[in-house]
């Protein structure tokens, strides 16, 4: 709001005074992650460096993470196919029935044995 909308002096005053206190404070919030997010910066790129750690904590993010990047790919793939089925005809239609070759017959058969 610009100093000449105020009737007096009194009321720019208040009105800075009621401003700075929230602005203060967000200054010194956004000082303090600046300083955090530098502090962090510097500590990843000097030594002491923990190949150890790190290489564990990568197995940890990237192979330990692939049953649930699997589950949701699945989930993800039902959702898909529930939503296009009606308009993927090989999908719903019947023409083609499954086929089992005869030696998968006799492998089974053989397996019941």
């Amino acid at each position: 709001m610009p100093a000449h909308q105020f009737n007096n002096k009194k009321q720019f005053e208040n009105f800075l005074r009621a401003l700075g206190k929230p602005l203060v404070k967000f200054v010194i919030r956004l000082g303090e992650l600046t300083q955090f997010v530098l502090r962090a910066l510097y500590h990843c790129f000097t030594p002491p460096f923990y190949i150890k750690n790190f290489g564990r904590q990568l197995l940890d993010m990237g192979f330990y993470s692939l049953p649930v990047v699997g589950l949701t790919t699945i989930f993800a793939g039902m959702v898909y196919l529930s939503m296009y089925a009606s308009k993927i005809p090989i999908l719903v239609s019947n023409q083609h029935p499954p086929r089992i070759s005869k030696s998968a017959m006799a492998y089974c058969s053989q397996k019941r044995m």
